[in-house]
């Protein structure tokens, strides 16, 4: 039976094949078969989850941070937007990402809105929440230079 160009028997038993969800997983290739996490998955993670920011930022600039009268809103999905963008860089096969570990810094940036709502001051929360991503960063990338040195 064809519908559209497309057929359904075809269609009906990919379907049937995916039974579990360790294949349906598998078939996204965010984890592997044998239910092991990789590096190379975790990167493939990393890009997904930078892509998604870097939507939700572009979004929040159409609609929440649209008037920029408002210098907070833009600060927060400027952030939300930069930390999507740092999550891809780090991705990269640029020399200082294998040194350093780029995801803090992100998740710093993330975690600054949500402190800068809580101290009512986003500039603030998230140049504190960058500072601490940052040092984080730095601290995983020394003990990571140590742990290769040995």
């Amino acid at each position: 039976m064809r519908m559209l160009g497309v057929n359904i028997e075809n269609i009906i038993i990919m379907a049937t094949e995916v039974t579990s969800c360790r294949k349906i997983f598998s078939y996204c290739q965010l984890i592997t078969p044998d239910s092991t996490l990789t590096l190379g998955n975790l990167m493939t993670f990393y890009k997904i989850l930078g892509t998604f920011f870097v939507l939700i930022g572009i979004i929040g600039f159409f609609t929440v941070a649209d008037d920029f009268r408002h210098s907070g809103e833009i600060v927060g999905v400027g952030s939300v937007l930069l930390a999507g963008v740092i999550l891809l860089i780090g991705q990269s096969r640029w020399a200082t990402t294998r040194h350093l570990r780029l995801q803090w810094i992100a998740f710093g940036l993330l975690a600054g809105p949500i402190l800068g709502a809580g101290l009512d001051n986003m500039f603030l929360g998230v140049g504190l929440g960058t500072a601490v991503g940052i040092m984080v960063a730095f601290l995983a990338a020394n003990r990571r230079s140590e742990a290769s040195c040995s």
